[in-house]
């Protein structure tokens, strides 16, 4: 999955090599060939999007719940997003997504509309960056009020 901050805007589908290791296995693990990251990676590079990190689905089991693994593999690829797609009941398939680091942590999904995800990355740059003009602001104020200290200091100094 790639996209900017933990907002997915791209995805790039993996084969699962996991059945050249012997019968069955595909059920239960997955394996991806060196090649295919690299095009992952020059893929979303291109499109200006980060590698936020990989979904993938339990074929058995409720609870789309990340395994041991899961989580190494995230966590060793430093990713930021991890969604797991639980096929136990097609009827009724569960989709869930964890933050990997520092520590595994459910998060919300929040789907935005292609007609809208325009709009939807436009306010966040501006809540950005009126989060970096208010912290700008805040050190000038505290570099401010250093320097009238400082000039306070040498008044009384002076006298």
């Amino acid at each position: 999955m790639g996209g900017k901050e933990n907002i997915i805007l791209g995805i790039f589908p993996l084969p699962n090599l996991s059945f050249m290791y012997g019968v069955g296995a595909e059920k239960v693990s997955f394996k991806w060939a060196d090649w295919d990251i690299s095009k992952v990676y020059n893929y979303f590079k291109a499109h200006a999007m980060d590698l936020l990190g990989f979904y993938h689905s339990h074929a058995s089991g409720d609870l789309p719940i990340p395994s041991h693994l899961d989580v190494l593999t995230h966590q060793k690829f430093h990713l930021k997003v991890m969604m797991i797609i639980s096929l136990a009941n097609l009827k009724s398939t569960k989709v869930a997504a964890f933050s990997p680091l520092p520590q595994l942590t459910r998060e919300k999904l929040t789907v935005i509309k292609d007609g809208a995800i325009d709009k939807y990355l436009l306010e966040l740059d501006i809540k950005k960056s009126a989060r970096q003009y208010l912290e700008e602001e805040e050190k000038l104020e505290k570099r401010v009020n250093e320097i009238i200290s400082e000039v306070i200091e040498k008044y009384k100094e002076g006298k």
